[in-house]
């Protein structure tokens, strides 16, 4: 498993510019071969997410001084 962590040293807000994340894609399985789009997303898993109700994307609204953990 992989930690990433953020330190929030101004307040994060979507008006801003805050990370977009997808929850539920580690879920999803990926083979190496599949297709990637111009972001290096991978076309088929964007798809059937944004079809997933409560599995689109969402940015994090962070204040400063905040510690962020994903996995």
């Amino acid at each position: 498993m992989k930690l990433a962590v953020n330190f929030s040293i101004d307040d994060i807000t979507p008006q801003n510019g805050a990370t977009e994340v997808w929850p539920k894609t580690h879920r999803g399985t990926i083979k190496p071969e599949e297709s990637l789009d111009e972001q290096g997303a991978h076309k088929d898993l964007v798809e059937r997410m944004r079809k997933t109700p409560g599995s689109g994307p969402t940015q994090l609204a962070i204040p400063k001084g905040a510690v962020c953990l994903r996995d």
